[in-house]
Parts: structure tokens; C-alpha cells; sequence
């Protein structure tokens, strides 16, 4: 999809967030000198604190490209492309997370050793491009999303969803997807617990808040397991017409049931976190 459609923010729930990035109603794709300008309004700096600019993708490989920011502070964007536009504004959205990232590339140890991307690389890789923040002020709920408890979590505890959960876009790909949701769309989840207070805040600070939190999850050397887990997007309250009705859930083939043992389910029954609480 490459013509520019000026609502956008619209097509998805999970594009709200990004209106604070970009004006929702501009009419037209904007260039890179704008999206330099923005960059520059919200202090985007690479992981040696150099501000970043945005330049013609020229890059030959994946790591030629991480190592282009890493390296020089220059991030290659192609014109009038939403997976470049949205990749942009994730980068205004959470600077500090997204440059940790870049390094984490950059910087990875077991690709050194073994000459090939680690599994460290592959997930960080996963989330940049299909990854959602899942913020929640009820650990509960958290245990039912990685139970892969669907119903009792969108269907039985949907007002709970709709009061203690926030779900933040990360992944310039998945964002891309959204423009046009469809049945089976489907994010990696990074679960972070948030006190009510926070959740409650202002928008601005706690997005600062989660960027922090990121930033430090992603300088570890060793990623947990079960960092990442699925999450059927269009189940959540209010993302497609259907899930009004109960029967909705009922499809098995997006709203599949974990496998045992599997790391996220395990998790789940001891509800451990990774990075503390807001």
C-alpha cells in the first residue's frame, strides 16, 4: 500500500498512539526534511548520543543498515513507504528503546561467537517489527494473555481489559499491517506490569516510563525465554466489530490454545516479570 490515506490513525486501535507523533489529518506524505524536523523536535539520538538523521535507503543487508545508525547516526527511510514512515515515528515514539536496540544488534555477542544472528538478535528482530507493549495494572490479567485464556480474557474480564490494560504499538511492520486488519492479524506481546497511578497518567509520561524500561531490558545480554508471546490483536474490546459477540472467540484458528509447556504458559502460572513495576 503505497497511496497516502490521511486518517490513518483511524484503521486501528493500535495506531492512536502514534497521533502524538504525527498530525493525524495531514493530507499528504510527508518528506523527509519534515520527518527530519520532528525527529529533531523530539531529541533522537543514536546509543553514542549523536542525533540522527534521516537519509536515502541505501542499505545492502539487515546489519549494514543497523550498523548505518549505530555507526554514523543515519537512519536510511524510503519516500512515501509506510513501513519506513512508521519505523520514524517509533523511533520519536521511544528514542531510547529503539537506539538500545540498534546496539543490541550491533553489539551482539553470539552473533560474534557464532558468525550467524543469535536467537537474542532473532527476538529483538521479532519485536521491532511485529511487537506491541502491553502495559497492565492487573497481574491476573497478564496470566490469562499468556495462558492464552482468550475468552476469559476479552469476553469475561472485558471490562477489566478495557480499564487496567494499555496496548502501545512498537512494530513499524505490525503498524503497516494495521492499515488494513484482517482476521489472523496477530502481534508478539511484551508484557510490562504498570501501577494504576501510572497507567492512569498522562500519555507522554507513560510512554516515557515504558521507553526507559525497554531501553534497560534490551541492553541484557541474555533475553528471558518468554519475553515475547502472541496476541490475536482484533479479540481485544472494540478492535473489530465482531467481538461484541461472544461467538466471536469461538474461532480456534486465531484464538488458539497454548501448547503445554510452552514458555509463555509457564510464565504464566508463576506470573514473573522481567523489569519491575512503573
Amino acid at each position: 500500500m503505497s497511496a497516502w490515506i490521511p486518517d490513518w490513525v483511524h484503521r486501528l486501535p493500535l495506531l492512536s498512539p502514534l497521533r502524538d507523533a504525527w498530525p493525524e489529518h495531514a493530507r499528504e506524505w510527508p518528506t523527509l526534511p519534515s520527518l527530519q524536523l520532528a525527529m529533531a523536535r523530539a531529541g533522537v539520538v543514536n546509543h553514542a548520543g549523536h542525533p540522527v538523521q534521516l537519509t536515502a535507503y541505501s542499505a545492502s543487508s539487515a546489519m549494514a543498515y543497523e550498523r548505518s545508525v549505530f555507526d554514523l547516526a543515519q537512519l536510511p527511510v524510503r519516500e512515501n513507504n509506510w513501513h519506513d514512515f512508521f519505523n520514524v515515528l517509533a523511533w520519536m515514539m521511544f528514542p531510547r528503546a529503539k537506539a538500545a536496540l540498534n546496539a543490541a544488534h550491533c553489539l551482539d555477542r553470539g552473533q560474534a561467537l557464532s558468525g550467524r544472528r543469535s536467537r537474542r538478535r532473532d527476538k529483538l528482530t521479532l519485536f521491532d517489527e511485529s511487537g506491541v507493549i502491553v502495559l497492565t495494572a492487573d497481574p491476573a490479567l497478564a496470566v490469562l494473555l499468556r495462558g492464552f485464556r482468550w475468552r476469559e480474557l476479552f469476553w469475561q474480564r472485558r471490562n477489566a481489559v478495557l480499564s487496567a490494560m494499555r496496548f502501545l504499538p512498537f512494530g513499524h511492520g505490525l503498524c503497516e499491517k494495521a492499515l488494513s486488519p484482517y482476521i489472523g492479524m496477530t502481534a508478539q506481546a511484551l508484557l510490562l506490569p504498570v501501577s494504576e497511578g501510572c497507567l492512569n497518567g498522562s500519555d507522554s509520561s507513560l510512554r516515557q516510563a515504558t521507553d526507559e524500561r525497554l531501553a534497560a531490558l534490551f541492553t541484557q545480554d541474555v533475553l528471558p525465554e518468554d519475553l515475547l508471546t502472541p496476541l490475536p490483536l482484533l479479540g481485544i474490546p472494540g478492535w473489530h466489530a465482531d467481538n461484541a459477540q461472544e461467538t466471536f472467540y469461538d474461532n480456534t484458528q486465531y484464538f488458539r490454545a497454548a501448547r503445554s509447556g510452552s514458555p509463555a504458559v509457564l510464565a504464566g502460572q508463576s506470573e514473573r516479570t522481567h523489569t519491575g513495576r512503573i
